[in-house]
């Protein structure tokens, strides 16, 4: 999970998310919010004219950009994505269509995340009625609610939340883990260190790495030995800085934490089968 740096301005805002407009597909999702509304609920039968109105294509294209097409959670796009909701909406039926509320989730991820949403303060209800002061905010909540709440869940897109990413903790074989409360429940709660998929493709990223390096050493000597090595390194940290590449909070902990040590492991390993 890496930070995501949301615009929330008006100008940034999916067409057909829009609270005031002559914009068809505008005027039909803001009918559902009204019903949402009206109602006290998001509907749980018949709820494909509902579920549409926040997976229109602008919205796609948008998080797709966003999230360069890779999920909120664990940073994939080995499974299909889906745009869904931070806040779930059986509970926050009024944030459905709100544009600081969506985000792009694996199929997995958002599985496991179903309709839990733990808080450590009070949760927050609908105070919001049609034409008031609180209508016109319905995309910029978040911050208010994070607040209020306090929620156990880490949003990838809230700044203040990303400051705690320095606790998540992985081992060279992907594994994934944390000593503070919120980043561990975030795991839990969206299997981050699920054994058979995510943490098996982080781990081939350093076997990878691993690899390459034993190639060179076993292929090369003197200055052009170090001269690849050095290649393999710089080639690792630019994927480790290109926002296209899946699971950067990994490749990014390798570069801080096992690089180094991974090019002297297979360096030592040399000469002792030199000796």
């Amino acid at each position: 999970m890496i930070h995501i740096a949301k615009d929330l301005s008006d100008q940034s805002l999916p067409p057909s998310l829009a609270l005031t407009g002559n914009y068809r597909k505008s005027q039909a999702t803001q009918q559902r919010r009204l019903a949402v509304i009206r109602d006290g609920r998001y509907p749980t039968s018949n709820t494909t004219n509902y579920d549409n109105r926040y997976r229109y294509e602008d919205i796609k294209q948008a998080l797709n950009t966003l999230y360069h097409q890779k999920c909120a959670y664990c940073e994939s796009r080995e499974r299909r994505l889906q745009v869904e909701h931070y806040r779930p909406k059986s509970h926050y039926y009024w944030l459905a269509y709100s544009w600081d509320n969506l985000l792009l989730a694996c199929s997995a991820c958002n599985g496991l995340k179903k309709h839990e949403f733990e808080v450590r303060g009070r949760r927050a209800t609908c105070d919001i009625t049609p034409g008031s002061e609180a209508f016109g905010l319905l995309h910029h909540l978040s911050e208010q609610y994070n607040t209020r709440e306090q929620p156990m869940l880490l949003n990838p897109e809230n700044p203040q939340d990303a400051a705690l990413f320095i606790h998540f903790v992985f081992a060279k074989d992907g594994s994934m883990s944390s000593e503070h409360a919120r980043c561990q429940h975030t795991i839990t709660t969206c299997g981050l260190n699920e054994e058979r998929t995510l943490r098996l493709w982080r781990g081939k990223i350093v076997e990878k790495l691993r690899k390459r390096l034993n190639t060179i050493v076993f292929r090369s000597t003197g200055a052009a030995r170090m001269h690849r090595i050095k290649e393999a390194i710089e080639d690792f940290i630019a994927h480790a800085n290109d926002d296209d590449e899946m699971y950067l909070a990994f490749r990014r902990y390798v570069v801080m934490y096992f690089l180094s040590a991974l090019v002297n492991e297979v360096m030592n390993q040399q000469e002792g089968a030199t000796v």
